[in-house]
Parts: C-alpha cells; structure tokens; sequence
C-alpha cells in the first residue's frame, strides 16, 4: 500500500490507484509500507505537449529527466510530443510550467513554483542559492547516501535567466514586438518616483515657480561611494557575462572602459591635499 506526503490526507492507496491519482503530480512524494518510492518507480510516465497528458505519437523520451521543485529533487520520466504541429522541447516544457535548464535538448528543469519560492525566500530572509539548493537536497534524501548529481550550477543559470525575463517584463519590454532587442540603455531601469519627473509628477507650471519653490522642483543627485566593492569576489566576462549590462543601472562595459582609459594617465589626488581643502573650507564657513 502506499500513501502521498504532499496530497490532502493520509489515505492508503494501491499501486493501480496510486498511479491514476498522481498522473498530473508527477513530483508528489510517495511513501510505501516499507520505505519511500517515486513516481517513476512506479511507472509513470510525463507526457508533456498535450493538457490531457495523452498523445497519439509520442517521440523522444527521457527516463532520468531531473526536475527541481519546492519538495525536493526528482527523476521523472517524460515523453515529449512529435505530432506533425508540435513546438519544440523548450516549448512544451514552458507550457506546462517546467523552466529548461538549456533551449537545446534539455534534461534539467526548474518548476516555476520553486524559482518564484527561492526569489521570494531570498529577498525577504537573505538566504543564498547554496544554502537553498543544500535545502532541496536534504528534502529529497535525510541521509546524503542517495543524492542526485549536484545541479547547483545549473540552478543558478536557472535563476539567473529567470531574474533576467522578469525584469523585461515589469519594464513592459514584453508588450512590444521584439522587445527585447530593441531596449534602449537604462530601459529597465525602475525610474525613482520621488524625484521630479516633468510629465509625471510635477504641474504642467512648474517652470514658473517663484524663487520660494523652486526648490521644490530640483533634481538632487549625489554619489556615494561603495567601498566594499572591491572587496566584491566576481568572475570575469567571458566566464560569467552578463545578460542586460548597460540596460538597467550600470552602464555597459565597452563605453565604461573605454572613458575610463582617458584617465589611465592621470595623476591621483594626494590625500594630503584633499584633507587640506576640506580644512580651508570649514575655515571659511
């Protein structure tokens, strides 16, 4: 007899039963009379291309397809679809919520339910990516014996890329056509709702302001220096380039370096004479 950790109650099932009941939750958890078993032990097998999971010409198949959700890490079997209309693999695993690790010939997917977990998890409690890929680990085996080949690596492309989409789409890149290519530097960028924007936030006679409030409409604009940052342990470009430089808040590379070879000459301010400027000017006030 066997019983599902993750379905509503603790109703002891057949093999038969067991099998019907989880055909569309192929990443529940089952437990058998004696020790825990999966799905796929079981014999099930994830169509995927088709809502009603049942397809006439089934093509491809992966029997050790590695999926990663909120309860652990799991092996599943799945069948995609070769119907003469059918979509790519990509395709057919986005349309039932499993994020590809790769566009070509995946074998490793994210569901979506444990990308937005992590992303909340990590934005309200700090926690890394290890810390919660460790997590998944001790969910799918307690004793460390049995453990899958680590997909830590692959996890963090996932997150990564999943990061990157998402900012397209709260920028509104996704309501255009080729939206993506055509984004202008600084276009996902979230604007500051604080600072005057003219058209957004001011009155259309702001120009005309007495001196009294003028005030009111300056943009103030400061900069401060972020001395941990060269602490920051990074990879390089080529090893870990990334996906929208220039896009958002720092600009991108090639422009960057090449004004920053203008001053390769340039000779640094003393610190003496920096602190003795600082002094002539608290004399003065």
């Amino acid at each position: 007899l066997f019983h599902c950790k993750d379905c509503h109650g603790m109703e002891l099932l057949c093999e038969a039963c067991c099998l019907t009941i989880h055909k569309c939750l192929p990443l529940h958890t089952i437990k058998a009379s004696s020790s825990g078993i999966t799905p796929k032990q079981l014999g099930l097998v994830v169509q995927v291309g088709h809502q009603d999971m049942v397809c006439h010409c089934p093509g491809c198949s992966h029997m050790d397809f590695v999926i990663i959700d909120v309860n652990g890490i799991h092996v599943v079997n799945v069948n995609f679809c070769s119907c003469e209309q059918c979509a790519s693999h990509r395709q057919q695993l986005l349309q039932c919520g499993w994020y590809p690790s790769t566009v070509c010939n995946p074998q490793t997917a994210c569901t979506r339910r444990v990308l937005d977990h992590f992303l909340q998890l990590t934005w309200s409690s700090k926690v890394s990516a290890y810390e919660y890929y460790h997590m998944l680990e001790h969910l799918t085996d307690t004793t460390g014996i049995n453990l899958l080949k680590s997909q830590y690596h692959t996890f963090l492309c996932m997150i990564h890329q999943f990061c990157h989409m998402k900012l397209f789409k709260r920028a509104g890149r996704a309501s255009e056509w080729d939206g993506i290519s055509t984004t202008k530097p600084g276009g996902l960028a979230v604007v500051c709702p604080a600072c005057p924007q003219p058209g957004m936030n001011l009155p259309d006679n702001w120009k005309n302001a007495g001196p009294s409030k003028k005030f009111l409409y300056s943009l103030i604009i400061a900069i401060d220096a972020n001395f941990w940052l060269k602490n920051h342990a990074c990879s390089s470009g080529d090893r870990d380039p990334g996906v929208h430089t220039g896009l958002a808040y720092l600009v991108a590379n090639g422009p960057y370096n090449k004004h920053v070879l203008q001053f390769a000459m340039q000779e640094d301010v003393c610190l003496h004479t920096v602190s003795n400027l600082f002094s002539d000017c608290y004399c003065c006030l």
